[in-house]
């Protein structure tokens, strides 16, 4: 049987002005859930280096309630700005295509 997860949809646009109140909602979901954590990021289109922060902090949040961890439909963008600030590998980033 497959371990249940929650879904966390990234909105279109995570940049600073957004990045608090996002990652509140999305904080918030992971600790009422505590379930496996599947963020995704198809709609994202406009973001910031908020974005990744976003993403780091959530990570954070799932390790410290030993929840497995997993981005899913990166855009190509996300991926070259994760690459920029060499947090590909902490991130684990998985390709929208």
């Amino acid at each position: 049987m497959p371990e249940p997860k929650i879904t966390l949809q990234l909105p279109a646009s995570v940049t600073h002005e957004q990045a608090q109140d996002v990652l509140k909602e999305l904080k918030d979901m992971i600790c009422i859930h505590k379930k496996r954590v599947c963020v995704d990021a198809s709609r994202l289109k406009q973001f910031d280096s908020s974005a990744i922060a976003l993403l780091l902090e959530l990570k954070r949040v799932s390790m410290q309630h030993k929840l497995e961890w997993q981005i899913l439909e990166a855009p190509e963008e996300l991926l070259t700005l994760t690459a920029l600030y060499d947090m590909q590998g902490l991130l684990e980033l998985a390709s929208a295509q």
